[in-house]
């Protein structure tokens, strides 16, 4: 494990970087933050998301639709059939079924999760009852556009979604707001295996809102807009 001075990265920046790491435009990545060339196919529909992802949309595929609950979430039927197939790292089926007789979609976060960004991101639609592939869906599902799968979401989930959609957590505004800022410095701090407790002085502007305790840094530069104590 690599040892991180806590010397935050973005005090490498100058004022107008930190200020195109910010930027939105069109309610997507800024123009600076860009996904490696070396991204296939294989490699992208390996990712665990998009592995799931597949499951889902698959099984909709062949059973005519998931079939929805009275408050639309998946039936108990499809969340076990999904639970039982996806892989997902440090997930603990075992734990998850010694504390759970049956599984509704809330208590299996993978298939949860993977169905809410599917509908965000129009692979799914509702039909009645039932979640059905959409046209973009179905193209994923054939195994033929797992890069482009993986850019459309990887913009979705961090600039154009409500993070804390996702689990019922509600997220006002930071850290989404920074999130281009925190993903360049992870890629010049987290060159090797590092804990969250190193990167977080490291890669984050700390919002005084969720930073209400002793300061963790107090040497950093001020920059308009941020609150870092």
């Amino acid at each position: 494990m690599t040892k991180i001075e806590h010397l935050p990265a973005w005090s490498l920046l100058t004022p107008s970087g930190i200020a195109g790491l910010l930027a939105r435009p069109n309610g997507g990545p800024p123009e600076t933050i860009r996904l490696g060339s070396n991204l296939d196919e294989t490699s992208a529909a390996g990712m665990p998301l998009l592995a799931t992802l597949s499951l889902v949309l698959t099984r909709a595929q062949a059973s005519g639709g998931l079939t929805l609950t009275a408050t639309h979430a998946l039936s108990r039927a499809d969340t076990r059939a999904l639970f039982d197939a996806l892989v997902w790292p440090d997930y603990d089926k075992e734990e998850v079924l010694a504390v759970n007789k049956v599984l509704n979609e809330g208590d299996v976060m993978p298939v949860e999760v993977t169905r809410l960004i599917a509908q965000a991101a129009k692979l799914l639609r509702r039909r009645e009852r039932k979640l059905v592939a959409t046209k973009r869906g179905q193209e994923f599902a054939s195994g033929s556009s797992a890069v482009e799968a993986f850019r459309r979401l990887f913009a979705l989930i961090f600039w154009q979604i409500d993070l804390g959609s996702l689990d019922r957590v509600p997220v006002e505004r930071w850290p989404q707001d920074h999130v281009g800022l925190v993903l360049w410095c992870l890629s010049v701090a987290a060159r090797n295996w590092s804990n969250v407790g190193d990167l977080l002085p490291v890669c984050t502007v700390l919002d005084a809102a969720a930073e209400e305790a002793q300061p963790i840094i107090s040497h950093s530069p001020s920059r308009a807009g941020s609150c870092v104590r």
